[in-house]
């Protein structure tokens, strides 16, 4: 029988959220120190903002992250939480976040 999901195979035992606020410089890391992932991570731009907010990795800039515009998020498939991070094009910029 195809089509079907196990939903105990595909549940995660934990998850955790977070959100902060971003500008131009510096870059902010979603977390200050190794936190495992099972599954990805999801960023999302605050639906205030007035500009964008770009994700990457340690070396992202406005030219180089992934654009995220008020209100868009992004799916991340990686394994550790703080090789995320995120740059503004514009002072207080907000985001939240969630780990799976």
């Amino acid at each position: 029988m195809g089509g079907y999901v196990s939903i105990a195979r595909e549940a995660s035992e934990e998850f955790s959220t977070g959100h902060g606020s971003v500008g131009t410089t510096p870059v902010v890391r979603l977390a200050s120190a190794e936190a495992p992932v099972e599954k990805y991570v999801e960023v999302k731009a605050d639906l205030t903002n007035t500009d964008n907010i770009f994700v990457g990795i340690i070396t992202v800039t406005i030219t180089t992250g992934f654009l995220l515009d008020a209100g868009e998020s992004v799916r991340i498939p990686i394994n550790d939480l703080s090789k995320v991070y995120v740059v503004a094009d514009a002072a207080a910029q907000g985001f939240s976040w969630l780990a799976v």
